[in-house]
């Protein structure tokens, strides 16, 4: 603690964690492709990799779902968006099947011109999420479902709804029953995070 940083070069990019020390992460420098080429902004980014394979990070710029190669540094469109985001927000989950899917939401406002999209991790793709969800604010796994939040359904705003799906199907909605609500007066769902075993909305 008391040397100073550049003093002992050795140690640099170390964080003592109990009796012993660790290195920090890494960083990986994206310099191949400019995504600012679409003269868009970045909404927001993940990264995943899928079974320690190849890490693939999530990007939403513009009105397009990119992912870009961890080695290469290379950006690759995979989907389209119907508007500009004025937010985006990421989950992810895991279906029945085992297979490993990252659910975005992309609300522009509460027009909800854009699908619930879904980035399949293995097959490195993108597309609009399965099962006919609601359009939503928010995607949330709990306890094995895929909950979504201040959401629009048959032409109407439900800003203090959630809809969950099947359990360990985030691809499977019965848009009719299966939802919960916060009542009217406490105004729209404006968040939600699983901490543990709470949801907290």
């Amino acid at each position: 603690y008391s040397v100073a940083d550049g003093d002992f070069p050795d140690i640099l990019n170390m964080i003592r964690v109990g009796n012993y020390l660790q290195k920090r992460g890494g960083t990986k420098r994206y310099n191949a492709q400019c995504l600012h080429a679409d003269s868009g902004i970045i909404g927001g980014f993940r990264a995943y990799s899928n079974d320690g394979a190849t890490k693939k990070t999530v990007v939403v710029g513009n009105t397009r779902i990119l992912s870009g190669n961890d080695t290469t540094g290379v950006f690759t469109s995979l989907a389209t968006l119907t508007a500009y985001p004025s937010y985006v927000f990421f989950e992810h989950f895991i279906n029945s099947s085992g297979a490993s899917i990252v659910v975005v939401c992309c609300p522009d406002g509460n027009t909800f011109s854009n699908s619930v999209m879904k980035y399949t991790i293995a097959a490195d793709t993108a597309a609009a999420l399965s099962g006919s969800p609601v359009a939503a604010w928010f995607p949330v796994e709990f306890q094995r479902y895929l909950f979504l939040f201040n959401v629009k359904t048959g032409g109407t705003h439900f800003p203090n709804r959630g809809y969950y799906s099947a359990r360990d199907n985030g691809e499977s909605h019965d848009t009719t029953n299966d939802f919960i609500r916060v009542p009217y007066g406490s105004g729209a769902i404006t968040g939600a995070r699983k901490i543990g075993d709470i949801l907290f909305v």
